[in-house]
């Protein structure tokens, strides 16, 4: 049995992950708690939120003198409240706005709500002009992204069958798994993304801003069984998976390891396991 200890998931999940709590899935709980015009403002001003954070970040973290301060102003911005125009505010509680996890435990997710859609992802579209539905926002936030169709080349509803063979083929090209909250606790916005062009993942790793929480799980190569094939390395988007040519084998820097489950799902001899992170004390509390 997995033991929660992400305060996250303490704080919302009731001995379970934020986001496989059922109701925190559900179009009627997120009206009910008053969220619906969060979801409107968010797919209508999306594109100026984060093209202005961007600009912001670029020009202030070139500055060596001013970087730490500005990293830090800038997370509170994205993680609390940036407030784009009169009236108009995006909030992101508890310092928490998304989290990497796994194929088996996004398609748990998409069951839980049975409402997904699917929609252009905006990240690839506003930093490399690349059209690609591989979003999948699921009730309330899909059922507002209808709304705004300039916002979006097509918002269409799919059925929990066709969303689960997608994620799978989305992992097979190397997309990492994201779950946003929408606000919290909502667990409406999932994702399938990649580097250069996640939104998410970019700030984390190129930036330093902790926009973006590691998974509930940690990988680890069973060097008995690897067979130095080198099939995991690419897969691996955050710096963690290295080759040692001494051992002829595949290392995993544990404490890079944001757990998304890609090496271990191309591995052919199945030689890399995820690991609950709780389980490892160094990490039970790196997120």
């Amino acid at each position: 049995m997995v033991i929660v200890v992400c305060k996250i998931c303490t704080a919302h999940g009731g001995g379970k992950k934020w986001f496989e709590v059922k109701r925190h899935t559900e179009t009627k709980f997120g009206r009910e708690m008053g969220f619906e015009p969060w979801e409107k403002d968010h797919w209508q001003y999306v594109h100026q939120q984060y093209a202005q954070l961007a600009a912001q970040a670029g020009d202030a973290l070139a500055n060596p003198a001013m970087a730490d301060a500005v990293r830090q102003m800038l997370t509170d911005m994205i993680l609390k409240v940036h407030p784009l125009q009169k009236g108009v505010k995006f909030t992101f509680p508890e310092g928490h706005g998304a989290q990497v996890i796994t194929l088996q435990e996004m398609e748990g997710l998409i069951r839980l709500s049975g409402e997904p859609y699917l929609v252009e992802c905006l990240c690839r579209k506003m930093i490399g002009n690349v059209s690609d539905r591989c979003c999948m926002p699921l009730g309330l936030h899909g059922e507002t992204a209808e709304m705004f169709p300039t916002k979006q080349e097509k918002v269409e509803q799919i059925s929990v069958d066709e969303a689960i063979a997608l994620v799978r083929r989305f992992n097979a090209e190397g997309k990492v798994h994201t779950v946003a909250g929408t606000p919290l606790p909502l667990a409406l916005a999932p994702c399938n993304c990649e580097l250069p062009y996640c939104i998410a993942t970019r700030p984390r790793v190129d930036m330093g801003f902790k926009y973006l929480l590691k998974s509930h799980w940690v990988a680890k190569v069973d060097v008995d069984k690897c067979i130095g094939c080198k099939e995991c390395l690419s897969r691996c988007q955050f710096g963690a998976v290295q080759y040692i040519a001494k051992s002829g084998r595949a290392h995993i820097d544990m404490w890079k390891c944001f757990g998304c489950g890609l090496c271990a799902e191309t591995c052919p001899e199945k030689a890399i396991e995820l690991l609950p992170r709780e389980s490892i004390p160094a990490l039970k509390d790196e997120w």
